[in-house]
């Protein structure tokens, strides 16, 4: 099942982030870091964090944020994606992207996203997402069916 996170998940969120400081990603950490903040958004039309369970177990996590590099508000960025060691391989990943993706499409018409991972790049291009040599991102994909709205 893949749903909307919320502060509630941080017990979980922080199980994922020890297991990810095992292969060296902090980045899960720093998710955890900006939930502590009462501002931060979870869950809300351009910024958003997603979890996909089984059963009660947090396997993976992703979302979006309007891309903080780059001035254009029809850009969104896909921050913190993390899919548990042994959840990969199973498509738990793939789910999680296309619902972060589909839910992304109202409110951007393309996603950025920075990997330093063969393995990861090689994921994203295999979900379509094109090489880039933009600054401050390596992936990119264009969204078909926007329909953002001004704010």
């Amino acid at each position: 099942m893949i749903r909307p996170l919320t502060r509630a998940d941080t017990d979980l969120i922080r199980s994922l982030a020890e297991e990810s400081a095992t292969e060296g990603f902090r980045f899960v950490a720093r998710f955890l870091d900006e939930l502590k903040s009462p501002a931060f958004v979870l869950d809300e039309r351009r910024q958003f964090f997603l979890g996909a369970f089984e059963g009660a177990r947090l396997v993976a996590i992703g979302g979006v944020t309007p891309d903080p590099y780059d001035d254009d508000e029809n850009i969104g960025r896909i921050r913190h994606v993390y899919v548990a060691r042994d959840a990969r391989r199973r498509g738990v990943g793939r789910q999680l992207v296309a619902a972060v993706e589909q839910r992304a499409s109202g409110a951007f018409t393309a996603l950025r996203l920075r990997t330093d991972t063969n393995a990861a790049a090689a994921f994203y291009e295999s979900l379509g997402y094109q090489p880039t040599s933009e600054p401050d991102a390596t992936h990119r994909r264009e969204l078909a069916t926007h329909t953002a709205e001004k704010q």
